[in-house]
């Protein structure tokens, strides 16, 4: 919430009788929402604030993150997290190429740690084939199970599937 907005709520919350409501909420899409309203009458007078605020969590993501997750000596929660999505989980397919710091001179970065790491990425491949969820946000965005190359998951319990394009 923004200064005037947090003002504005403390003001609201001393005076009495109050109402307040507030809530929190991530979409399909990775779409962290926050709703928070706040109701106060007195007598004759009566005021509400009504704060929302919206982030897209895969702004938030980068080409390091990627990296790091492909690099990762375990990928036992990735894969865990692969097998049990179903149609109603959170699954968002990231792009290589839309991650801050995702320069060309950085392709060939991932591509050393794919190859690197390419034990891990027949595991996560695997998991990704046998999960028809992850099967269908994947071709719904036109790509197979050889163009991911890191599967992640938020405290949401959202997935994050990244492909690269290139593959």
């Amino acid at each position: 919430m923004n200064r005037l907005s947090t003002l504005a709520l403390l003001a609201t919350l001393s005076l009495a009788p109050t109402a307040a409501l507030a809530q929190v909420s991530v979409d399909a899409g990775g779409t962290l929402s926050t709703d928070t309203s706040v109701g106060v009458s007195t007598g004759d007078t009566s005021a509400s604030v009504n704060a929302q605020t919206s982030t897209d969590a895969s702004a938030s993501l980068s080409f390091d993150d990627l990296l790091a997750d492909v690099s990762a000596a375990d990928v036992t929660a990735s894969v865990t997290a692969a097998t049990s999505a179903t149609a109603d989980s959170a699954i968002n397919i990231v792009e290589v190429s839309s991650l801050e710091g995702s320069a060309n001179a950085s392709a060939n970065a991932l591509a050393d740690a794919t190859t690197a790491n390419s034990a891990n990425l027949d595991k996560i491949h695997a998991a990704a084939a046998a999960n028809a969820a992850i099967q269908a946000k994947l071709t719904a965005a036109g790509h197979d199970t050889d163009d991911v190359v890191a599967i992640r998951t938020d405290a949401q319990g959202a997935l994050w599937v990244y492909v690269d394009e290139a593959e």
